[in-house]
């Protein structure tokens, strides 16, 4: 189910006070749960072997599960250790492998976020090529938008084709979008105008486990109500949908075959 699909039933259900921006955090709550501890996902590099090594951006020592060294066309699986208690304490690497030219890193992906973004700035639109200038982007190629011009004018489905630095300003960005994007804008400069990123993401678990993500929003509403009755009410029916996804995950995720250690 599309997250925002999820909160409009959830503003059915239960009108509030509470903004989407509020019911995206709620949602990540549930995702990054679901991230770290149900639907890990794994991804390797392999790099060429410095006497330092850079892990991609967000994952920390934590998340790697394996390390292999490759040498001679064999690889070599590194124990993951404290530093200070290895035997090859303050060794280089290639001393205690020698012809190791690079290492295999087997990681767990970290959960990243709901990308909810909005500019709020100066904004140049360029009809002709087809573009966009902005200070200090963080939008993406891929994204879409919605450009609010004035309080009456607005232009959606705006789609980030690429992105490029402004050679004269560092801080600037040109942005490509859709052909015919801004037809219908009536001003190509704008002094304050704002663009938001339309959230696209899916949750994590497909139907009918996706409800659960429903039933959490409205408990963490209930609970910010001073609503014990109606939170225990809709914590219990997430719990439940939670522990149902587990057991379905159960037969259905590949595990590793079974070793037992001193048994005879």
């Amino acid at each position: 189910m599309y997250i925002n699909d999820l909160i409009n039933r959830v503003n059915k259900l239960y009108p509030s006070e509470y903004s989407a921006l509020e019911m995206y955090q709620w949602c990540d709550e549930v995702s990054a749960m679901l991230a770290v501890e149900d639907r890990q996902i794994y991804r390797e590099i392999i790099l060429s072997y410095l006497p330092q090594i850079l892990l991609p951006e967000g994952v920390g020592f934590e998340y790697i599960t394996n390390v292999y060294a490759v040498s001679g066309g064999r690889e070599y699986e590194l124990t993951k250790r404290d530093w200070r208690t290895i035997p090859y304490h303050g060794r280089n690497l290639l001393e205690v492998l020698p012809g190791c030219d690079r290492l295999r890193i087997v990681y767990a992906m970290p959960y990243t976020p709901l990308r909810v973004i909005i500019y709020e700035g100066a904004i140049e639109l360029d009809k002709t090529n087809n573009t966009i200038h902005i200070i200090d982007n963080e939008f993406m190629p891929g994204d879409t938008l919605v450009i609010k011009i004035s309080d009456n004018e607005y232009i959606e489905n705006v789609h980030v084709l690429a992105s490029a630095a402004d050679p004269d300003d560092l801080r600037s960005t040109f942005l490509t979008i859709n052909d015919g994007a801004l037809d219908g804008a009536s001003v190509t400069e704008i002094t304050s105008g704002k663009i938001q990123r339309v959230v696209t993401d899916k949750t994590l678990c497909d139907a009918p486990y996706d409800v659960m993500y429903i039933d959490y929003i409205l408990a963490m509403i209930a609970k910010f109500q001073h609503d014990t009755a109606g939170y225990n009410q809709h914590i219990s029916s997430f719990n439940s949908r939670l522990a149902a996804y587990r057991r379905w995950l159960v037969d259905k995720l590949p595990y590793d075959d079974a070793k037992f250690i001193n048994y005879w």
